[in-house]
C-alpha cells in the first residue's frame, strides 16, 4: 500500500470532488460495514454483506472519476472543501472517530475490491479496540495489497505547507513554516508586497482546519507580539500594519480563535489586541472584546495600552466605531472622557485600572464587627448564630466579605479561642460563598478545622471544627459544589478536597454526575476524584453498576485505563466473572490489553475459550492470533479437540480456531498437525468431522514435509472414512439461536 506524507496546503485539490451525495451515500454504507465488523466476526455472513454494499456504493460514486480524497476532519468530512457531515449528520460520529485514531484523509480509486474494503474496515475496528493511530495504522495496513485505497496520517512534528507564492513545488517542515511566517510579518524589507500577506493567511487556515488547531499559529503570533515590544518606531508600525493585514485575512472563525482573550494567556492576548487595533476592523474587535471583563485578573498594562487605542480610535473614526462607545462605558470610561485631552484621559485610564490591594476592597465600619464574631463562642450548629447579626449583616455581600475575613484569621497565631465563633459563622454562610464562587476560602477554613482537630485543641474547639466540616457532607451542599465544579473545571484543586469530606456517599453522587450529565464526561477534576478514591469502594461501585448492566457501567469503565494496574486487576477479574454478557465481555478486553505479565494472556484467553456464551469464544479465539509463543498455540489445539470446554464447540469456532493457527506461521502449522493426529484415532463421528476441518485447512501448508506426512496419514485413516458415510448433525433453529 502506497503511504505519503501530509498535502501540502498549497496543493491543488488532488482528484475530482465527484458527486457529494453519492459519496456521502457511499461513506454511510462504509460506516455501517465498520459497525458490523466490530460487531461480529470477520466471516460472518452480515460482515460479508455489508462490506460488498459499502464496495458497490464506493464503485457508484467513482464512475463519473477516477479517484476523490476524503479529508478527515474534527467532526466532518470534506471532498474538494465542501463538508459531508452537513447534509449527513450521521456521519459526524464516523468522522470522529477517524479523528480520533490521528487520520488525515484516505484516496478511494475507481477499482476498489471488496477485499480492500474490508481490510480498511478490519484495521479501523482493530485501531480504535487496541488504541492504535496515525502511522502505527498505516503500518498494519502495510502487508496487505490496498491498490485504490490510500490512507494518509496526521504528522503532528512535521506540518507541511507549499509556498504561499505558488513559485515552486518543493516542500517545507513544520518549523520552519511558523519561521517563514515570522519573517514576513516582522521583516517587510525581505516581502515589499503585501499581495502575500493573503495567500499565506489563505494557506495557515487551510491547513489548520486539516490538522490540528490554532496552537501553533497562536504561539507564534504571541512571539511576534513579545519581539515588536522591541522595535523601534517605524519598524513596529509597518509589522503593525502587515500583522493587522494577516490576521483580517483569515478566515473569520480562526480570527475569532487567534483574537480571544483566554485568562492563561492575558498578558500576551491583550497584547496582540493592542497592536493589532488600529488596523483590524472595528466590528472585529468589538466581537473579540465583548466577553472581555476589566475586573478581576487581568493585567493593568495591558489593558491600559489597548484601551487607550481603543479610545484613539474612538475619536478619530467615529462613523465605523459604532458601538466602541458603548463598550468603553461599560468598562467604566464615560463618554465625557473621550473628549479629554491626552494626558488627562491616560490619568484617568490609570485611575479605571489602578491594582487595588486587599485592604481597598474591604467593607468600611466592619472592623469592629469581625472583632465581636470572634469573641463569640458559638457551639455548632447553633441556631442563633444567624439570628446575632441579622440586623448588621442583612446585605449578602457584606456577610459573605466578613466570612471571608474570618477565613483569614484563621491562620493568625494566638486566635485559637476565636475559632469556634469564627467557624459557626462561616459555617453558617457556606451556601453564600458557594453561590459567589469563594471555593478556595472554604478550603482553606477546613484545612484549619482539620487542623485543629489534629493538634487535639480543646473540646469546645474540636466540637466546632467537627461541625464546621459536617456541614460539607449535607446533600444540598455537596450538591452546590458539584455545580460549581462542572460550571468551572478549573475549581478542582480547592473543590476536590471538600467533596471528599463527605465520605464514601461522594463517590457514588460524583459517578451519578458522570453518567447523568453529558458534560460530565469531560470534566477531569470529576474523573480525578475517582482515581484518588480508594480502589475498595470504588470496585464495589463498579462491581454494582455492572450488575445493572453494561449501559449502566460504561460511563465509569475508561476509570479503569487511569487507576493504577494493581488496583485495576480485581476489579476486572470480578467483572469477568459477571452474567452480564456486554460487562464480561469487555471486562475481558481490557485485562487482555492491560495485563502483560508473563503467562497471563494465555490464562485469561483459557478462561474465555470455557465461558458458556458463543460471543466470548469468538473474541478469544481472534485475540490468539495476536499472541506469540507456544502456549498460546496449545491452547487453540486443546480447544478445537473440546479440552477447555464443557459444551461440544460449535463447527464455525473450530473452523475459526484453526485458521488462526494456520496464519501463526509454521508454528501454528504444526500444531494443527499434532491436533490432527490426537482426532485421527476416533470413531466420534462429530470428533471425526473436526479432524476433517483441520486437515482442509492444513492444505494451505502442504511445502511442510510434517504437514504431507499428517495429510497422508489422515487420507488412510478410519476416522476419515466416517466422514464420508457420516453426515455432520445439523442443528435446529433454536439451537443455532442460543
Amino acid at each position: 500500500m502506497a503511504v505519503a506524507d501530509n498535502c501540502a496546503v498549497g496543493d491543488s485539490d488532488q482528484g475530482c470532488r465527484g458527486d457529494t451525495d453519492l459519496i456521502g451515500s457511499a461513506l454511510r454504507t462504509l460506516q455501517r460495514a465498520h459497525e458490523t465488523i466490530s460487531a461480529y466476526p470477520s466471516e460472518h455472513p452480515a460482515v460479508l454483506r455489508a462490506v460488498e454494499e459499502a464496495t458497490t456504493a464506493l464503485s457508484a460514486s467513482l464512475e463519473q472519476t477516477d479517484s476523490f480524497v476524503l479529508a478527515i476532519s474534527r467532526d466532518d468530512f470534506l471532498v474538494g472543501g465542501e463538508s459531508i457531515g452537513e447534509k449527513l449528520k450521521a456521519l459526524r460520529p464516523f468522522a470522529a472517530m477517524m479523528h480520533e485514531i490521528d487520520l488525515a484523509w484516505i484516496e478511494f480509486q475507481a477499482g476498489v475490491t471488496v477485499s480492500e474494503v474490508k481490510a480498511l474496515t478490519a484495521c479501523l475496528g482493530s485501531a480504535r479496540r487496541q488504541k492504535v493511530r496515525g502511522a502505527q495504522l498505516v503500518d498494519m495496513l502495510g502487508p496487505k495489497p490496498l491498490d485504490h485505497i490510500r490512507v494518509v496520517p496526521i504528522d503532528y512534528r512535521a506540518i507541511t505547507f507549499a509556498d504561499a507564492s505558488g513559485d515552486h513545488d518543493g516542500r517545507t517542515s513544520g518549523a520552519q513554516i511558523w519561521q517563514n511566517l515570522s519573517q514576513v510579518l516582522m521583516d517587510p524589507g525581505d516581502h515589499p508586497e503585501n499581495s502575500s500577506i493573503e495567500p499565506l493567511a489563505e494557506a495557515a487556515t487551510s491547513e489548520i482546519r486539516r490538522t490540528a488547531g490554532a496552537d501553533g499559529l497562536r504561539s507564534t503570533v504571541d512571539g511576534i507580539v513579545r519581539d515588536m515590544r522591541s522595535m523601534d518606531k517605524d519598524q513596529r508600525a509597518l509589522s503593525q500594519q502587515r500583522l493587522g493585514g494577516f490576521i483580517a485575512a483569515l478566515s473569520p472563525e480562526l480570527r475569532q480563535d487567534l483574537m480571544q482573550v483566554l485568562p492563561e494567556t492575558t498578558e500576551t492576548s491583550l497584547g496582540l489586541m493592542a497592536e493589532v487595533a488600529s488596523h483590524v476592523p472595528c466590528a472585529e474587535l468589538l466581537e473579540a472584546l465583548k466577553g472581555v471583563d476589566v475586573a478581576g485578573g487581568r493585567a493593568p498594562d495591558e489593558m491600559l495600552t489597548l484601551t487607550n487605542k481603543l479610545v484613539r480610535i474612538a475619536r478619530e473614526r467615529p462613523a465605523e466605531s459604532e458601538g466602541l462607545g458603548d463598550l468603553l462605558e461599560r468598562w467604566g470610561i464615560s463618554k465625557e472622557v473621550l473628549s479629554l485631552d491626552d494626558d488627562d484621559l491616560r490619568d484617568s485610564l490609570e485611575e479605571v485600572f489602578q491594582r487595588r490591594v486587599e485592604e481597598d476592597y474591604k467593607p468600611e465600619g466592619y472592623t469592629e464587627l469581625l472583632h465581636n464574631i470572634s469573641k463569640e463562642n458559638l457551639g455548632p450548629g447553633d441556631p442563633t448564630q444567624a439570628d446575632r447579626y441579622q440586623q448588621e449583616l442583612t446585605d449578602p455581600s457584606i456577610a459573605i466579605h466578613a466570612a471571608r475575613i474570618g477565613v483569614l484569621s484563621l491562620d493568625e497565631e494566638g486566635g485559637d479561642t476565636f475559632h469556634p465563633g469564627i467557624y459557626g459563622f462561616v459555617g453558617s454562610n457556606i451556601e453564600r460563598m458557594l453561590e459567589d464562587g469563594r471555593v478556595d476560602e472554604l478550603r482553606q477554613a477546613a484545612a484549619a478545622a482539620q487542623r485543629d482537630i489534629d493538634e487535639q485543641v480543646e473540646e469546645q474547639g474540636r466540637l466546632a471544627a467537627e461541625g464546621f466540616l459536617g456541614e460539607f457532607a449535607r446533600p444540598e451542599c455537596f450538591e452546590q459544589i458539584l455545580d460549581q465544579l462542572c460550571a468551572d473545571p478549573q475549581l478542582g484543586p480547592a473543590a476536590l478536597p471538600l467533596m471528599r469530606l463527605a465520605g464514601s456517599d461522594a463517590l457514588r453522587r460524583v459517578a451519578e454526575r458522570l453518567t447523568a450529565e453529558a458534560s460530565g464526561a469531560s470534566n477531569g477534576p470529576l474523573w480525578q476524584f475517582l482515581e484518588q478514591s480508594p480502589a475498595e469502594e470504588l470496585g464495589a461501585l463498579l462491581v454494582e453498576r455492572a450488575g445493572q448492566g453494561w449501559a449502566a457501567l460504561a460511563p465509569l469503565f475508561p476509570i479503569l485505563e487511569k487507576i493504577t494496574f494493581d488496583d485495576a486487576l480485581p476489579v476486572l477479574v470480578t467483572l469477568s466473572e459477571r452474567p452480564e454478557l456486554d460487562v464480561r465481555s469487555e471486562a475481558f478486553g481490557a485485562l487482555y490489553v492491560r495485563d502483560k505479565r508473563p503467562g497471563s494472556p494465555e490464562r485469561h484467553l483459557r478462561r474465555a475459550l470455557a465461558d458458556p456464551h458463543r460471543r466470548i469464544e469468538t473474541e478469544a479465539i481472534e485475540r490468539m492470533g495476536d499472541l506469540s509463543g507456544s502456549a498460546s498455540l496449545d491452547l487453540l489445539g486443546k480447544f478445537i479437540e473440546g479440552q477447555l470446554t464443557e459444551q461440544e464447540p460449535m463447527s464455525y469456532h473450530c473452523r475459526l480456531a484453526a485458521q488462526t493457527l494456520s496464519r501463526r506461521g509454521d508454528g501454528g502449522a504444526l500444531q494443527l498437525c499434532r491436533t490432527l493426529r490426537n482426532l485421527s484415532g476416533t470413531w466420534h463421528p462429530p470428533l471425526a468431522h473436526k479432524a476433517r476441518l483441520v486437515a482442509e485447512t492444513l492444505k494451505d501448508h502442504r511445502h511442510m514435509p510434517q504437514v504431507r506426512r499428517a495429510l497422508r496419514r489422515w487420507s488412510y485413516s478410519r476416522t476419515r472414512l466416517i466422514t464420508i458415510f457420516v453426515k455432520p448433525r445439523t442443528r435446529s433453529a433454536g439451537e443455532a439461536r442460543t
